[in-house]
């Protein structure tokens, strides 16, 4: 339980905002639409600040949503990895 707790303070409390633009190799933002913890907005912003970045929201599914759709996200993660 404590490293639980320790994982989601951490998380929570740190902002990496400013080494994004540093960050230099391929990175899929996958988001979930409509539910996820994460806005489209946050996704839209990530992309913006990571200079090769590819953003694919999987849709119909919350914050699950390689439980939940699945197929689509096989998919997203296909599509990344070979192009």
């Amino acid at each position: 339980m404590a490293a639980n707790y320790e994982y989601w303070s951490t998380m929570a409390g740190s902002d990496f905002r400013t080494v994004l633009p540093e960050i230099d190799v391929p990175v899929l933002i996958l988001y979930a639409d409509p539910g996820s913890g994460y806005s489209p907005a946050t996704a839209a912003y990530m992309k913006s600040q990571l200079p090769n970045a590819a953003l694919m929201p999987i849709y119909g599914c919350t914050h699950m949503a390689a439980s939940e759709n699945p197929m689509q996200w096989r998919g997203c993660i296909a599509a990344f990895a070979y192009s």
